[in-house]
């Protein structure tokens, strides 16, 4: 039985953007991390096309049917946002309508904007070498503040769940020998579990393609979400090296919570081992959201978060554009919560 208090940290896309600036204050990297995690197809002309090594993934030459909808390198952040909110809200519907197919169409541009995002950040994480990440993170508030509660004794388990593909957070703990577990994959008898129920470039698929030409981005699968946890393993290295046949991929804006059609699949999984650690929280525990945008395709997955906490619980939300809508729903729902504007917060918050 755990005894003492647990933390839940809900983290997304902006606790990685968070990240990038504080890499990028340190002069000696900020010319090499040409990234950027907001407009997701402004770099698809340098993202490599994995069978041929080719730049230029987002094109119309591999990626047909999402060029045809308008996606381009050239788009504006939110042009490019207007792009993928509208083909997964299209995507949600058709699984929420229990046997009715997307046009094939939508089909093969879901599957090649999932393939486009895993190779992505496959190339943004290769920007950013394990020797910068650990020497440029030291002084990174977010992690001198999880290591202090992963090594105070009054803390019995942390859970977190971010919802970005990235694993700069995995190859930071990595770093700096502090030990975590995958939730839903992997054992997870340790102190942290991170769970990423909209998948990550970790997750790779049984075993890769022997032959690389034989890289298809789409199949003829109707399934949106393929495979089940087992399918799946968890690996870090060579991922710019090795060619899967699927992806763990769910793209922003997509909803891995509240769709049945998720049962037995890995985000059904994921999900189901989140509930279970979130069921068990009590009033001394803490939650933390960091980064999430709230939008209304999504917010569901976050509500059934938020509404299986206690009501009592401390709630500490870190965002310096938060949402509006997010701020009053965590108002409504909890009695203890505090809003940040930055993450420099955290050196000053007590365990």
């Amino acid at each position: 039985m755990n005894l003492g208090k647990k933390y839940y940290l809900v983290l997304g896309n902006g606790f990685s953007i968070d990240l990038i600036q504080h890499l990028k204050s340190n002069s000696n990297l900020k010319g090499n991390l040409e990234l950027d995690l907001s407009n997701l197809f402004v770099y698809g002309d340098v993202v490599k096309y994995p069978s041929l090594e080719e730049p230029g993934f987002l094109s119309k030459k591999y990626t047909p049917n999402l060029w045809s909808l308008g996606a381009r390198p050239t788009l504006s952040g939110p042009e490019a946002m207007e792009i993928v909110e509208n083909l997964i809200t299209c995507a949600n519907v058709s699984l929420k309508s229990r046997g009715r197919d997307l046009e094939e169409i939508y089909k093969s541009a879901y599957q090649e904007l999932t393939s486009y995002l895993k190779y992505l950040f496959i190339h943004y994480n290769s920007l950013i070498s394990d020797a910068d990440l650990k020497a440029h993170t030291q002084d990174w508030p977010w992690l001198k503040f999880l290591k202090k509660i992963n090594e105070s004794e009054e803390v019995s388990k942390i859970h977190i769940v971010t919802y970005n593909y990235d694993i700069w957070l995995e190859r930071i703990f990595r770093l700096n020998k502090i030990s975590f577990s995958v939730g839903g994959i992997e054992d997870s008898n340790e102190k942290i579990i991170i769970y990423k129920p909209h998948g990550s470039i970790s997750f790779t698929y049984n075993n890769p393609i022997e032959d690389p030409t034989s890289f298809k981005i789409v199949n003829t699968a109707k399934e949106l979400v393929v495979g089940g946890i087992r399918d799946y393993n968890v690996k870090y290295e060579n991922l710019d090296k090795e060619i899967y046949s699927q992806n763990a991929m769910i793209p922003p804006a997509g909803d891995s919570a509240s769709l049945d059609a998720l049962t037995g699949t890995w985000a059904g999984t994921i999900r189901d081992a989140i509930n279970i650690a979130i069921n068990q929280s009590k009033s001394e525990d803490t939650l933390i959201i960091s980064g999430l945008s709230y939008w209304h395709v999504d917010r569901g997955e976050v509500d059934n978060i938020l509404i299986s906490l206690q009501s009592d619980i401390n709630v500490k939300t870190i965002n310096p554009f938060p949402s509006k809508t997010l701020e009053t729903v965590l108002s409504g729902l909890f009695k203890n919560s505090i809003h940040y504007s930055a993450s420099s917060i955290l050196n000053h918050i007590s365990v």
